[in-house]
């Protein structure tokens, strides 16, 4: 009994050491886990601007199998940058998130997975990434908070416990010549537009003459003549391009080692380029999409930026350029016409510009434009619709005199009856809206009509302006460049020479830039544009010319401008209202017609009636008086008879008598009724 008891106690004491041990075992796991490590190696060193070395991110598991490594790094973007897009050898084989870095930021990130069961390593390499020194000091790398290290345990449990940061010295290499730098290209690593670099550079207290040489060649070596006894040197229309600044001292009669200046020049405009819109330029489509690309040979391509310019307005102000990626969806532009600037920059701040029309369009108007209608299988211009409405109205003006000879009469009792129906109640008049229509037109005419009244300063170019130009529906928008703070002419002269030359004025801004938006009286025909800059009394030569084609959309009548569009409108209404008092007025005329055919119908039936009585009354007097005759000689006979008998006799029987008396009676009766029948009749 005993003994059973303590075997009892025994596996109670088992069973509860054992449940102890397996709601625990996590948590023991979990508070041990945490000892993986990531670090960076090396973690520590000096290094020289300009000089490149690489980091590798390491991960020691402390023994635990894992999965998946996220890591997020910081580094001065100011004194580091990342030099080589490739991460080199790794433990890693999936890419979740694969390495993505910003040099402007300083910051990288990456999220990366091992198939199960995972990895188990105490100097795995993460990735080895290369940067560049580009200024001197100190500089820390160290992880982010997204940094982690997950357990291949199903749950995906966080085991990284150290993630050290790592410290770096920059310092400057030093010269083994004078110390160079530049004024006009400070800075060694980036490119610039300026082909004209100056250099300066220290001045030992022994020094009598320099020898420096502008090259190809990084490591150049200039000879022993003496180029120049001043700590500076110039250089002017440098090519494109990587150049190397060789510099050697003299003192005392003795050269010195050789320094050695980067200079990157680049004063090339990206390649040129095409700016495709969908659906197409001329489009109902309010969110249009813009396609672009371009390269560039040197500094390499940068960036887009956008600029959209109104055209339909009366004034445009200066538009601001915004950065773009191709593809572009505009959002939501209202109809109108556009002037699209896409401008192209490379790194060393070249641009060049590129300019596509856009005309959005509503559903009622995509089909007419300044230069004609587009019927989408077939365009006709304006000056041959008008001439097309011109003529079909005239045909209908002479079908309705033709018509109006032929049924004057008609259609003059037509008139006074509708004159007497529109006095009487307006909404009966049928011609009423014809009247109204002629109205609307009218005042669609008239408001669619437009009422019009130090030094020789460099080249200036145009860079944007467009090659057909519709002075009744935009405005004109030019744009170029020229010296900072300039005034330009603007000439513009009709190449036929059937038009005055005309001149207009514009100031340039700081940066050198200038742009013309305003509704300029160009005549139709082909002009030529040229700039040139004004500065102090001194003019430069006349820019290259850009041919614009002026399309007028309407005529002058006087000092009123009307467009072709409500001209074609005011025909088109015409000719409907035409057709319609054509319809109306046969209308009428037939109506009047059918009421006179009416009329004579019954007439000529009422007149057939009465021949058809006549005719009637004639064959019953006949058919009655025979009838009559008839029985009018049997009884007359039939009494001649009885008269006979009796004179032979003496008299007549009492029979006979009555007899006789019968038929006199039926005599008068039937005098009588055939007297009633005729006159019913008649």
């Amino acid at each position: 009994m005993a003994g059973s008891f303590k075997n009892g106690i025994f596996v109670l004491l088992f069973a509860f050491f054992v449940g102890i041990a397996f709601f625990a075992l996590p948590y023991f796991y979990a508070e041990g886990a945490g000892q993986a490590a990531l670090f960076l190696n090396p973690a520590s060193g000096t290094f020289l601007v300009g000089s490149t070395f690489d980091v590798s991110v390491v991960l020691d598991t402390k023994g635990i199998a894992v999965n998946t490594i996220e890591v997020e790094l910081s580094f001065p973007s100011d004194k580091l940058q990342v030099a080589s897009p490739s991460v080199g050898k790794s433990i890693i084989q999936l890419w979740p998130a694969p390495p993505v870095f910003s040099n402007r930021e300083g910051k990288i990130y990456f999220v990366g997975g091992i198939p199960s069961p995972g990895i188990v390593t105490s100097q795995g390499v993460v990735l080895t990434l290369t940067f560049r020194v580009v200024s001197p000091g100190e500089a820390e790398i160290k992880f982010g908070e997204k940094t982690s290290v997950l357990a291949n345990d199903g749950r995906g449990t966080d085991i990284l416990g150290q993630k050290p940061s790592v410290f770096y010295r920059f310092s400057v290499p030093p010269p083994q010549g004078p110390t160079i730098s530049s004024p006009t290209h400070p800075d060694q690593e980036r490119w610039y537009r300026d082909p004209n670099p100056l250099f300066v550079w220290s001045r030992s207290s022994f020094a009598d003459g320099y020898s420096f040489t502008l090259d190809r060649d990084p490591s150049g070596f200039p000879d022993t003549s003496v180029e120049g006894q001043t700590p500076t040197a110039s250089f002017e229309n440098v090519e494109n391009g990587i150049s190397y600044f060789h510099l050697r001292e003299r003192a005392g009669g003795v050269w010195g080692g050789v320094s050695h200046y980067t200079v990157k020049i680049d004063n090339d405009p990206p390649a040129a380029f095409q700016v495709n819109v969908s659906p197409s330029r001329r489009t109902t489509n309010r969110n249009p999409i813009f396609r672009f690309f371009t390269t560039d040979a040197l500094s390499g391509f940068d960036h887009f930026e956008m600029k959209l310019v109104p055209l339909s307005g009366s004034q445009v102000s200066d538009s601001l350029f915004f950065e773009v990626a191709s593809p572009y969806q505009a959002v939501r532009m209202d109809a109108g016409r556009y002037q699209i600037i896409m401008r192209a920059l490379d790194r060393a701040g070249n641009t060049r510009d590129e300019a596509v029309p856009l005309n959005i369009v509503s559903s009622l108007t995509q089909f007419w434009g300044p230069e004609g209608l587009d019927l989408v299988f077939v365009f006709i211009p304006w000056f041959r619709l008008l001439l097309i409405l011109l003529l079909l109205l005239v045909i209908a003006a002479v079908l309705l005199v033709l018509f109006w000879t032929h049924h004057r009469h008609h259609l003059l009792q037509a008139l006074r009856e509708d004159v007497r129906k529109f006095f009487g109640s307006s909404n009966h008049f049928p011609g009423g809206g014809v009247l109204v229509l002629f109205l609307l037109l009218g005042g669609m005419l008239f408001f669619s009509t437009v009422v019009g009244a130090a030094g020789v300063p460099g080249v200036p170019t145009i860079n944007i302006a467009p090659s057909q130009y519709y002075p009744l529906d935009e405005l004109l928008y030019l744009e170029g460049k020229a010296s900072p703070n300039a005034g330009l002419d603007i000439l513009f002269e009709n190449i036929a020479g059937g038009a005055q030359p005309v001149r207009v004025s514009v100031n340039t801004n700081a940066g050198g830039e200038w742009f013309f938006s305003e509704r300029l009286e160009l005549a139709s025909g082909e002009w030529s544009v040229r700039v040139r800059s004004a500065k102090e009394n001194e003019y430069s030569d006349w820019s290259n010319p850009r041919i614009i084609r002026s399309v007028v959309s309407g005529f002058f009548v006087g000092g009123i401008k009307i467009k072709y569009l409500p001209i074609a409108v005011f025909l088109t209404a015409s000719i409907a209202a035409s057709v319609y008092l054509l319809w109306y007025s046969a209308k009428r005329v037939r109506s009047i017609e059918h009421v006179r055919l009416e009329e004579d119908m019954k007439h000529r039936e009422a007149e057939m009636k009465e021949t058809l009585r006549a005719h009637e009354r004639i064959a019953v007097t006949q058919a009655v008086e025979r009838s009559f005759g008839d029985l009018r000689k049997r009884v007359v006979d039939e009494l001649d008879h009885l008269e006979v008998k009796a004179r032979r006799n003496g008299a007549l029987s009492e029979e006979e008598e009555k007899h006789r008396e019968e038929l006199l009676h039926e005599l008068r009766e039937a005098e009588e009724l055939v007297e009633k029948e005729l006159k019913t009749i008649f």
